[in-house]
Parts: C-alpha cells; sequence; structure tokens
C-alpha cells in the first residue's frame, strides 16, 4: 500500500481496504478568534442572528475537541449541556462540595451561561424559527459573542494543562 500525503490520496491493493484519512486542525485559541473576528463583522454589519449561531458554535466545538482530546465517547447530537458535563467530569472540573462557596458559585454560573448561550440558539437564533423568538440588541449581541469566546478559551486553557 502506497500512501501519498502531499497529494492526499492513497493506491491499495485489490484485495485491501482502503482507508479514510482526514487531516483537520485540533479546535484551539486560533479557532475562536477567528469565530470572534467573524462575529465581530457580523456586529459591525447588524446580523446578530449570526452571532447567536457563532456563540454557540464555539461552545460546541470547544467542548467536542476536549472530549476528542482525551477519547471520551459522546453522542454527537448537539446538546452542549451533555458536552459540558462530560467535558467538567474529563477536567476534573464538577462542583464538589468541600470547594471553596465562592468557587463553587462561580463555575455554577459558568454551566448556566453555557446553558443560557445553548438556549438562545434553540429560540433566539436563525437556526430555528419560534413564535416566541426575540431578536437581540447588537449590545446583547456583542456581550453574548465575548462571553462565548472567553469560556472556549477557559475551557481550551484548562484542557491544555491538562495535557501537559
Amino acid at each position: 500500500m502506497l500512501f501519498n500525503e502531499i497529494e492526499n490520496f492513497q493506491i491499495v491493493g485489490l484485495d485491501d481496504v482502503p482507508r479514510v484519512i482526514v487531516a483537520t486542525e485540533p479546535i484551539g485559541t486560533e479557532y475562536v478568534t477567528s469565530l470572534l473576528t467573524r462575529g465581530q463583522q457580523d456586529l459591525r454589519e447588524g446580523d446578530v442572528d449570526s452571532i447567536v449561531t457563532k456563540s454557540r458554535t464555539i461552545l460546541e466545538s470547544v467542548f467536542r475537541q476536549i472530549l476528542d482530546d482525551h477519547n471520551v465517547v459522546y453522542k454527537s447530537d448537539g446538546d452542549i449541556g451533555k458536552y459540558r458535563k462530560k467535558v467538567l467530569d474529563t477536567l476534573g472540573m464538577s462542583v464538589k462540595s468541600d470547594w471553596n462557596p465562592r468557587v463553587k458559585t462561580m463555575v455554577s454560573s459558568l454551566n448556566k451561561l453555557v446553558d443560557t448561550i445553548a438556549e438562545m440558539r434553540n429560540t433566539d437564533g436563525d437556526a430555528h424559527d419560534s413564535a416566541i423568538r426575540i431578536r437581540l440588541t447588537i449590545a446583547g449581541s456583542e456581550l453574548l459573542l465575548n462571553v462565548s469566546a472567553s469560556l472556549g478559551n477557559y475551557f481550551i486553557r484548562v484542557n491544555e494543562r491538562q495535557k501537559s
């Protein structure tokens, strides 16, 4: 069997089973920065619907990357609440009863932010039509985008510390 990495093709014998090789870049802070930059352009253009989608995409992508990094099995169903729980367990960030009460409050608040961002995508974003949809203001959209980017980068950095 021959494999040419430069041309990205594979020649196999008649009795060999072909393999699909997908080269992807891992999700990292550069990815978050690129979505943040595109989201800032959307802000300038007033496209708040796109910002809701990008904000949720940041978190989902980061969580899935962390789970993949640690070979954690998960159902690929877009439920970032489930992804978040698995990430917290994987990174040892699940709330413990012996933690400082302020730290427990902070982690609980992070969890609530993630849940709220997911909910906003489902009810206020452009991916689903909803009778109760409320269009966000530019200021609200900017907050949503910046919080998502900050959370994404935070989880990436915790994961990087865990891996090293």
